[in-house]
């Protein structure tokens, strides 16, 4: 009897830990705040990586259903709120999330100025591609390839 109900609590935690470590859809859907960033990059000015910082921390993303998003930067001591809409599209077997941009949108002088891609030169619309390295129920880390190294940007759920 022993035996059968051990048995059976390992075969409950296995199943618990390999439905949480797989990657799709629902591992990304939510709200989620940057908590973290991570620079391994080298010859990168301080000044550089405390901007990058303040940008990310004051990013949160809403991932929906149909994997549209919003992007929003909060008002920082850099720059006003800025939002950024489009589509998410992941990369299951390579666990790439490849955010493209729809419209952009800045906040000045108390009102807002929309860009969308049709108006606009194509590099303010480039796309942004991240790999999923580590994820759980509540916390994503993803990995940005820049020139020079890696940003690692670590997000919590925040719904």
């Amino acid at each position: 009897m022993k035996f059968k109900l051990y048995s059976l609590l390992l075969l409950f935690t296995f199943l618990s830990f390999s439905c949480t470590s797989e990657f799709g859809k629902d591992t990304v859907i939510g709200q989620w705040k940057v908590s973290d960033l991570k620079v391994n990059m080298e010859n990168v000015p301080a000044e550089l990586i405390k901007n990058a910082e303040i940008l990310s921390l004051a990013t949160s993303y809403e991932i929906r259903p149909d994997l549209s998003y919003t992007m929003t930067i909060a008002k920082n001591e850099l720059e006003n709120t800025r939002i950024q809409t489009g589509q998410l599209k992941l990369g299951l077997k390579s666990q790439r999330l490849r955010f493209t941009i729809d419209t952009l949108k800045f906040e000045k002088n108390n009102s807002w100025q929309t860009i969308s891609k049709e108006e606009h030169n194509k590099p303010l619309f480039q796309s942004t591609t991240m790999k999923l390295e580590k994820h759980s129920r509540n916390m994503l880390v993803l990995a940005q390839e820049r020139p020079g190294g890696l940003l690692y940007y670590t997000l919590e759920r925040i719904k």
